[in-house]
């Protein structure tokens, strides 16, 4: 079996343009500036699209916000504890 970490999942989204993944968050909800940021255990949770905002620089820390495709998402590499008894 595979036991989730506590914290939500780490998501990546797929800059397909660009041709490479960049850190996603998923807003829950909006307050004026104030954003909270959905706590996501498994990917099934997600629906078919839903806003987020995804890390385009690193090196200049930009960020954009889009409707994000489901389909254009992959969990990281981590976010996923096995347990040893999984085998898939």
């Amino acid at each position: 079996m595979t036991s989730l970490t506590q914290d939500s999942l780490k998501l990546e989204y797929f800059l397909e343009d660009e041709y490479r993944w960049c850190p996603l968050k998923i807003i829950g909800s909006r307050f004026g500036s104030k954003e909270i940021i959905a706590n996501v255990t498994k990917l099934d949770e997600l629906p078919d699209v839903f806003n987020g905002c995804y890390l385009y620089s690193q090196e200049t820390c930009v960020w954009f916000y889009d409707k994000i495709k489901k389909d254009d998402v992959r969990i990281v590499h981590g976010s996923i504890l096995d347990d040893g008894i999984s085998n898939y």
